[in-house]
């Protein structure tokens, strides 16, 4: 599958050791390192070894001039080592940000799983943290633009993402303790005691001392990511070339928190691998010796399953088995005299869930959550939702997501409310104009009770839409409204208040700010490409708005070429769009002729003309809002026979605004 294997192997180790340089005898393999099938294979072993960052850091060095040449010439023959050269530079940046700020409030923090660098071993920080500092330390991070991943959170420990266009960007795990599964590895408060300063870029970092960083870097590769990488091997390595780091303190802590059989295999497995890439013994002796005189060694189980286990296949990362992570920590849990009997009972049922969850098919499902769209009409909610709720549908059959319309006089209460239109309001027929229809509304909702009456409907509406939303999100969907319960208020504000016009009105205030600027600039030619932009723009769409419109007049059984029924049609859909589009309402219409060939209709009242005469450019308003009204009247996308002259208009300064449709006499 990845062709030489242990030649490649070998490759990316000497590249990741932290103090060897590339070997003379390997440097005569440079097909390896220009072939692209090869190129590839040692990006993906370095990426899944978590040692990418750690040899892209080696280009920059000055100690290692082999190693640098190599990484350049890396870098040089494939476009994923450069893009991610990129992306840890930038890592580098934002990490070193978030310590900034931590710094600034007095956050004291410690790169627990790094000893002597900023650790660039991949994208996924785990940074200890004091108790006391950690709604400041999220508050930091949130500020940042890292968000909580609140369904892996465990006891001691807070998982938070950073995202960056469709992947995720990095990640920072905040600990109180260095803890997995709710077991401590590490004495935090000698950590905190030992710990180090260092500082990279001018800003401090707090990494640990030799002892506390090899026990964590050993109990995370077991207890936690239950496999052992390249990554761990160059921080076990960097460990022991610290030639102060204290053995005894090592074996005294392991033993007496009864986890010493697994970090004895993992170190026995460490020095495996080390002597087969490079020859030489990992462990000193004296440390051997030591840890000989601390405990018997007659049974050396794990470490011989784990070295037995990575020989079968010669390969890194080298998974560990579940069975074996599970004895040792149920041995630990049961036998360590620092966990109290409920703190053992409270770990072993996390542990119980955790497997549960990991092993059952339904608890393998994503978390439940609630995404809302709200906002004005004509924003794009619905439209995004749906988007949102299609894509969620298409990505995977194992993603449960429902869509759910959640505004106010939805369909939990239509059956009721239909009736009680039709008994108050009466039939909405074309006999009816909308004026009509919307006026008796008004005045209906002005009058006690059926004021209140309403305003209780459309809140007891939502709050069924509520309880359809709690029972989705409990059977695990990912839930998407459209709508919310702000959005149900300001019908309710709506229909019970003053129209809201506000939205409006700040439209045309933005508009009134920036287009006198652009007519003083650019001078009238600013009317005449705006024109021609919505000519050109009713053309394109005309075959589109034809069927559209033919349909519409098919439906209501109306004759398009009669322009009596065509006055008819505008009256019909103006009563539509009345219910969904709140730009509609603002203008008084009244027709004046209906016959066959001719249709006149008077405009008495226009809110854009009293807008733009408010703000002192109506001659801009008319650009806008009434000269392009010949790309849709004249010759209609549903009959283009038909032309159109508007002799007065409102933002003329006229009395009323005249659209006369008419279709011409043939000679």
């Amino acid at each position: 599958m990845y062709g030489d294997m242990n030649m490649i192997t070998q490759i990316i180790g000497y590249l990741a050791h932290p103090s060897l340089d590339f070997p003379y005898n390997l440097r005569a393999h440079k097909q390896i390192v220009i072939d692209e099938q090869v190129l590839s294979e040692t990006f993906n072993l370095l990426r899944l070894n978590k040692v990418l960052f750690r040899v892209l850091n080696a280009r920059d060095s000055h100690h290692f001039p082999a190693k640098s040449n190599i990484v350049t010439k890396l870098m040089d023959e494939s476009v994923l080592f450069r893009d991610s050269y990129e992306h840890m530079q930038s890592v580098k940046r934002e990490l070193l940000d978030v310590v900034a700020k931590f710094n600034e409030r007095s956050i004291d923090s410690v790169f627990i799983k790094s000893l002597n660098a900023l650790p660039l071993d991949s994208d996924n920080f785990d940074i200890l943290i004091r108790q006391k500092d950690l709604s400041a330390s999220i508050k930091v991070l949130r500020n940042c633009g890292f968000m909580e991943v609140t369904w892996v959170r465990e006891p001691y420990k807070w998982l938070f993402r950073k995202a960056e266009g469709d992947r995720n960007y990095m990640a920072i795990h905040l600990h109180t303790a260095v803890a997995w599964g709710g077991i401590k590895f590490v004495d935090v408060e000698d950590l905190w005691k030992k710990h180090r300063k260092k500082e990279i870029d001018g800003v401090t970092l707090g990494l640990p001392s030799p002892e506390h960083h090899l026990l964590t870097t050993v109990a995370h590769a077991f207890f936690e990511n239950r496999q052992f990488s390249l990554g761990d091997l160059a921080y076990i390595i960097e460990d022991i070339q610290d030639n102060n780091i204290d053995w005894n303190y090592i074996a005294n802590w392991t033993i007496y928190n009864r986890w010493f059989d697994s970090f004895y295999g993992v170190m026995q497995l460490a020095d495996h691998i080390y002597r087969a890439i490079f020859i030489d013994p990992l462990i000193p002796s004296k440390a051997y010796e030591l840890i000989v005189r601390k405990v018997k060694i007659n049974r050396r189980g794990i470490a011989e399953k784990l070295i037995d286990q990575f020989g079968e296949k010669s390969f890194l990362p080298m998974k560990v088995s579940t069975t074996t992570v599970g004895m040792q920590y149920i041995k630990k849990i049961l036998t360590a005299p620092d966990i109290s009997p409920s703190n053992k009972a409270e770990v072993i049922s996390y542990l119980f869930h955790s497997f549960i969850k990991k092993r059952i098919p339904l608890s393998k499902r994503h978390p439940a959550f609630l995404v809302c769209f709200i906002g004005q009409d004509g924003t794009g909610k619905t439209t995004h939702s749906k988007y949102v709720w299609k894509e969620l549908r298409e990505m995977s059959e194992n993603i449960r997501v429902k869509y759910i319309w959640s505004r106010g006089f939805g369909y939990s209460l239509q059956p009721f409310l239909l009736v009680a239109k039709w008994l108050l309001l009466g039939s909405r027929s074309p006999k009816i104009s909308q004026r009509g229809y919307v006026s008796r509304r008004a005045s209906l909702l002005k009058r006690e009770p059926m004021r209140s009456l309403w305003a209780c409907i459309l809140i007891i509406d939502h709050l069924l839409h509520l309880a359809r939303v709690r029972l989705a999100l409990s059977l695990g969907y990912i839930v998407i409204c459209d709508r919310w319960i702000i959005d149900t208020l300001i019908d309710v504000k709506n229909d019970l208040g003053k129209p809201l016009n506000r939205f409006l009105e700040r439209k045309i205030e933005g508009l009134a700010r920036v287009l006198p600027k652009l007519y003083n600039k650019y001078g009238d030619g600013m009317g005449e490409i705006y024109f021609n932009a919505v000519l050109k723009m009713a053309e394109e769409t005309r075959e589109e708005r034809r069927k559209e419109d033919l349909e519409l007049f098919k439906r209501f059984n109306l004759n398009p070429q009669d322009l009596r029924d065509v006055a008819k049609w505008e009256e019909l859909i103006n009563e539509q769009e009345w219910e969904i589009n709140e730009a509609y309402g603002l203008q008084d219409t009244e027709t004046v002729e209906a016959t066959k060939n001719r249709f006149e209709m008077k405009i008495t009242s226009c809110r854009y003309a009293e807008i733009w005469k408010e703000f002192g450019f109506p001659e801009i308003g008319y650009q806008i809002h009434c000269r392009t009204d010949f790309a849709w009247w004249d010759r209609p996308a549903w009959d283009p026979k038909v032309r159109f002259k508007q002799p007065k208009t409102l933002m003329k300064g006229d009395e009323y605004c005249l659209f006369i449709q008419y279709i011409p006499d043939e000679d």
